[in-house]
C-alpha cells in the first residue's frame, strides 16, 4: 500500500496577519508623500477661497515648517508648479529659480491618484478662483528654497517678483499668505545686507494693510519696520513709529510677542526701564513656552539687564534653564548682587564681544 502524502497544514490567521502587517509597513516614497502633502495644501487653499474659511489657509501656513524641510531639492515642487499653473509666463519665471538638478525627466510620484488630479485640474473653477493664492504660495516655497540653499544672487529678484504678485491683488483670502511673503521678502534683503532698501516698500504696505483692515499684514509689517530701524540703531525713529501706529488687537500671539519685545528694547534705550520691563514681561508671556528658544533667549537677556538697572535681582530658576544659555548673565547678576565692582568689570570685559 503506497504511503499517503501528509495533508498540508492550513496557514494560521496569525501568519496572515503578520504578512499583512509587513505589507502595511512598506516604506512610503518621500517624493510621493511630499507630492500628496502639497496637493492637500492646494486643496485647503481652494476651500479657503470658495468657502471663505480662512482657517484652511492658517492650517497650510502652520504646516510650512514641516514642508520646508522636505521641499529642499525642489523636484516635487517643480512638478506641482507645472501642473497647477497653466500660464507659461508665471510658471516659467518660478521654475527658472529652482536648482538645475530638477531638469531630470523622471516623475517623482507615479503613484499619484488620478481622481485627485481631476479634482485639482488647472482649468477647474475652484482652481481659477484660488489661482492668486496658490501662485503666491508656490512662489513663496520657491523663495524659501533659495534662502535655505543660500543662493543669495537670486533671492532678491525672486522676492521682488513675489511682492509684485501680492500687491496686484486686494483679496482678504490672500492676507495671511501675503504677510508671510513680506516676512521672507524682508529676510531675503537682510541676508544680502540690503535691509535698508525695504523700508519704503514696507511703509507703503503698512499704509495699505491699515486701510484694508488687514490685521495680520499690519502686525507683520509693523514688526518688520521696527526690526529694520533697530538693525540700523535708529531708535528715535522706531519710537516715533510706535507712538503713531495702533497695533491691531487681533494680531496673532507670535506677532504681538515680537511687537512687545521691540517696544521693550526701544524703551530700554530711552531709559524708561519700568515700561521696558513691562513690555519684555508681556513678550515672554505671549511667546511659546516649548519652542522659539532663540526669541525667548533674546527677550530674557534684555529683561535681565533691565531688571538689574531697576535694582531687582532676577529669579535664579531662570538661569537653570540651560537651553537659554544665560551663564554669562548669571555671572553678571552675581557681581551686581554682591556689589563687587571689580567682578562686574571683569565679567563685562570677559563677555564684551
Amino acid at each position: 500500500m503506497a504511503d499517503e502524502k501528509p495533508a498540508e497544514e492550513p496557514k494560521s490567521a496569525a501568519a496572515d496577519g503578520d504578512a499583512k502587517e509587513d505589507e502595511d509597513e512598506k516604506p512610503v516614497d518621500p517624493a510621493v508623500a511630499l507630492l500628496t502633502e502639497l496637493r492637500t495644501q492646494i486643496r485647503h487653499i481652494q476651500k479657503a477661497v470658495s468657502l471663505k474659511e480662512h482657517r484652511y489657509i492658517t492650517r497650510v501656513l502652520r504646516s510650512m515648517a514641516s514642508t520646508r524641510k522636505k521641499v529642499k531639492d525642489g523636484v516635487v515642487l517643480r512638478k506641482v508648479i507645472l501642473q497647477f499653473l497653466p500660464e507659461e509666463t508665471a510658471r516659467d519665471r518660478m521654475v527658472e529659480y529652482l536648482p538645475e538638478a530638477m531638469d531630470c525627466g523622471d516623475d517623482p510620484a507615479p503613484e499619484a491618484d488620478d481622481a485627485e488630479d481631476k479634482d485639482q485640474d488647472s482649468s477647474s473653477l475652484a482652481m481659477r478662483e484660488a489661482r492668486p493664492e496658490i501662485e503666491c504660495y508656490l512662489h513663496l516655497l520657491v523663495l524659501i528654497i533659495l534662502l535655505d540653499s543660500k543662493q543669495f544672487d537670486k533671492v532678491v529678484e525672486c522676492a521682488n517678483l513675489l511682492i509684485e504678485k501680492v500687491d496686484v491683488h486686494n483679496r482678504r483670502s490672500l492676507d495671511a499668505i501675503g504677510a508671510k511673503c513680506y516676512f521672507y521678502y524682508a529676510r531675503a534683503y537682510e541676508l544680502t545686507d540690503q535691509l535698508h532698501e525695504t523700508r519704503k516698500v514696507l511703509l507703503a504696505r503698512l499704509r495699505t494693510s491699515t486701510l484694508q483692515f488687514d490685521a495680520e499684514g499690519q502686525a507683520t509689517v509693523t514688526n518688520l519696520l521696527l526690526r529694520n530701524l533697530l538693525h540700523y540703531k535708529l531708535y528715535d525713529q522706531a519710537n516715533k513709529l510706535v507712538l503713531k501706529i495702533t497695533f491691531p488687537s487681533t494680531a496673532p500671539n507670535s506677532e504681538s510677542a515680537r511687537f512687545m519685545y521691540y517696544c521693550g528694547v526701544i524703551k530700554a534705550v530711552m531709559l524708561d526701564y519700568t515700561e521696558a520691563n513691562n513690555h519684555l514681561l508681556q513678550a515672554l508671556q505671549k511667546s511659546p513656552q516649548n519652542t522659539a528658544v532663540g526669541f525667548r533667549q533674546a527677550v530674557n537677556k534684555h529683561s535681565i539687564v533691565v531688571q538689574l538697572l531697576l535694582g531687582h535681582i532676577p529669579d535664579r530658576a531662570l538661569f537653570r534653564q540651560k537651553v537659554l544659555g544665560l551663564d554669562s548673565y548669571f555671572e553678571l547678576t552675581q557681581a551686581v548682587r554682591e556689589g563687587d565692582l571689580n567682578a562686574f568689570t571683569t565679567v563685562v570685559a570677559k563677555y564684551h564681544d
